[in-house]
């Protein structure tokens, strides 16, 4: 009796031991392994047979599978469908919210009033809708801000925001050609723009003139990087 309980002990701690976490990417993947850590930004975990950790970020696992059996959601895919998806483009200041996710370009806005002398706080909701619904137009669905500042009204001058920032979306989902980043030669400077259209021998680019306006030009395919 003692030799039988032994032996069964022996089968559920093998069996315990061996329990594999499985960790679901939004790509579809399913990557066997154990959860070391799970973190507001990250997961940490390590393969099967080996002790060297691996970090993904949090924002790419749908969910974790424990050993135990427990399904933990992490986080839900944020689907753009074009412009009139603005609201769903998340705008961060946080690089560690964009790990892994794949660049698509440059957005920008700018906001003034010299009417109104409450206007800084309009103006900045103003301008964070300019920016993510231009997001929104190239499939994005977060925004890294690099710069943010509004001022109110003061005499002689008018209430401004600005913000300007890189858009991102996630590396899995198909390249569109008008969300391809090139760049090319404006009065000898570089200037970055993405592809709108393909013309034979020609592209289509929309970008941002010195003012930080929506502009387009038209070049020959090979003039551009």
């Amino acid at each position: 009796m003692f030799r039988t309980l032994t032996l069964l002990s022996g089968i559920l701690l093998v069996a315990t031991c061996h329990a594999q976490d499985q960790i679901n990417t939004h790509a579809g993947q399913a990557i066997q392994g154990k959860v070391i850590a799970v973190t507001p930004g990250t997961v940490q975990f390590s393969y099967p047979n080996e002790t060297s950790t691996q970090t993904m970020p949090r924002h790419l696992i749908g969910s974790i599978r424990y050993g135990s059996g427990r399904t933990e959601t992490l986080s839900e895919v944020v689907v753009i469908a074009g412009q009139g998806d603005w609201e769903k483009v998340q705008l961060t200041d946080n690089p560690d919210e964009v790990v892994g996710l794949r660049r698509l370009g440059e957005v920008r806005a700018i906001s003034s009033n010299s009417f109104n002398w409450k206007t800084a706080r309009g103006l900045d909701r103003k301008t964070a809708q300019k920016v993510q619904e231009e997001a929104a137009g190239m499939g994005a669905h977060v925004v890294l801000l690099q710069q943010n500042q509004t001022k109110g009204m003061s005499f002689g001058s008018a209430a401004k925001s600005f913000k300007a920032g890189i858009a991102y979306t996630y590396p899995f989902l198909a390249k569109t050609p008008d969300q391809q980043t090139v760049t090319f030669l404006l009065d000898r400077k570089p200037v970055e723009g993405t592809v709108v259209e393909q013309m034979g021998k020609y592209t289509k680019v929309r970008y941002r003139d010195a003012e930080g306006r929506l502009a387009y030009t038209v070049r020959k395919s090979d003039e551009l990087k």
